[in-house]
């Protein structure tokens, strides 16, 4: 294990204002993206069910947080929301069931409600908090979630992103990024993410002059092309690895391992698994 921090985990980010949600609740949603009620639930059950074809993965929800699996493919990404609060001290969430609107979902947990948007895009995941915390004034906002599932999570260098891999994979298979808080005004706040050992992440925003609500928005998506590994490469090509009809690339590497990417061929955007080495 070298410096570089690794941790087991799922995701989240934050941007826009209650206006342009005002507007995205009346938009009507787009073909092949609406949330249902999940079949195998039973009666009363709150868990509801989504697919993303232009990203190639599915999304749960359900009253603990979001579960997110792909269309074709074995890893698995849990993203539950567990406390908020300011600074190190947090309190836990409340529970609540999934009300949904078409291609958006929402749980009202008090003054936070937690949503989810499900278009071409990706995942959209926010939190619209309508008070101010109590606690140290001083102190940053602060949620926190609960990750699971086995892919690795890489911080992005500025603390705004994420990049989500499968153990022994340099090619991430999900990226959460472009993290972004908003108050009631339109005024951007300071944020980033910190990974925590104990198998979580926490979001903190400076909200010192925020007007309240308050809204945190993430956006997951498939990630293509983003690798973090380093090699000399020394030549590339393309060419049907499986006879699938679909690209898949290959990748010479000058005193390193050669690498085979398979191409599945769900996401909008190429999606490459890495076959052979």
């Amino acid at each position: 294990m070298n410096s570089t921090f690794w941790l087991r985990l799922g995701t989240v980010v934050i941007s826009t204002i209650v206006a342009s949600q005002a507007l995205a609740a009346e938009t009507p949603p787009p073909d092949g993206y609406s949330f249902r009620q999940a079949a195998k639930g039973a009666a009363g059950s709150s868990e509801v069910v989504a697919e993303n074809n232009a990203q190639g993965f599915r999304s749960e929800v359900s009253q603990e947080g979001v579960r997110v699996t792909p269309l074709k493919g074995d890893w698995e990404l849990g993203l539950n929301l567990v406390g908020i609060g300011r600074g190190d001290v947090l309190e836990p969430v409340d529970p609540a069931g999934a009300e949904i609107d078409g291609n958006r979902t929402e749980l009202r947990r008090g003054s936070l409600v937690e949503w989810y948007i499900n278009d071409e895009r990706g995942l959209e995941q926010g939190f619209t908090i309508s008070r101010r915390p109590t606690g140290d004034e001083a102190a940053e906002l602060v949620l926190e979630l609960d990750l699971s599932g086995e892919l690795l999570a890489l911080p992005d260098e500025d603390g705004r992103g994420l990049r989500l891999m499968r153990p022994g994979d340099s090619l991430a298979v999900l990226s959460f990024g472009g993290l972004m808080a908003h108050d009631s005004e339109g005024r951007e706040l300071p944020a980033w993410m910190e990974l925590v050992r104990d198998g979580g992440l926490r979001i903190r925003v400076v909200d010192t002059t925020a007007a309240y609500p308050v809204i945190v928005d993430p956006l997951l998506t498939s990630s293509t092309w983003t690798s973090v590994g380093t090699n000399l490469t020394r030549s590339v090509a393309w060419g049907d690895w499986e006879g699938d009809g679909d690209l898949d690339l290959a990748i010479g590497n000058y005193g390193q391992a050669n690498y085979v990417y398979e191409n599945d061929g769900l996401a909008k955007s190429t999606s490459l698994t890495l076959v052979w080495t």
